[in-house]
């Protein structure tokens, strides 16, 4: 999430005050898409690789001898813990910061795929889905995010509309070419 790093940075830069108003306000504009073009693609690069795994896991499932009632729990769990870890990381990014949340999310995917490639057992892959479906929230970390630098920008309603929906386009574009 490297680019979410320069997102603070950007972000940042672009609200410096200058003697010139309107270098300054260029500067936060450009600050500003710059951030939600970074954001966006490090919210694409990560759902990309989560939906380039998904087919593998299901062969990794299928030749484990997970039949539908496992499969099944295994995406309720999945579910349960997100919705349990969207209040946890929510308050956590409040408490400690967007960013360091971030990497948090990063970190627990990449444990998941570790977890998951390392086992040969059902068990393991039941293990695999808790990192990931607890503390990876990237999208919704993302989104405040991009709502607390336009707000620090001057930025409009309008401008996290369009940042959020930048965001959610990256995400849906990348579920379509993930699979290809």
């Amino acid at each position: 999430l490297l680019p979410a790093r320069l997102y603070v940075r950007f972000a940042r830069e672009g609200t410096a005050t200058s003697s010139t108003g309107a270098g300054s306000a260029a500067r936060a504009g450009a600050g500003r898409h710059r951030g939600v073009l970074y954001g966006s693609l490090s919210s694409f690069l990560s759902v990309t690789a989560m939906a380039v795994m998904f087919p593998f896991m299901q062969v990794r499932r299928d030749a484990l001898g997970c039949d539908a009632l496992c499969q099944g729990g295994q995406t309720s769990l999945r579910s349960a813990l997100t919705l349990v870890g969207a209040a946890v990381i929510g308050r956590a990014s409040d408490r400690v910061g967007r960013v360091p949340m971030l990497w948090v999310g990063t970190a627990a995917s990449l444990a998941s795929i570790v977890i998951s490639l390392c086992s040969d057992s059902l068990t393991g892959m039941w293990l695999a889905v808790v990192p990931a479906a607890l503390l990876n929230q990237n999208f919704s970390v993302c989104k405040a995010l991009f709502s607390d630098y336009i707000d620090e920008a001057g930025g409009t309603d309008a401008d996290k509309a369009g940042a959020v929906g930048k965001l959610g386009m990256a995400v849906g574009f990348s579920f379509m070419v993930g699979p290809i």
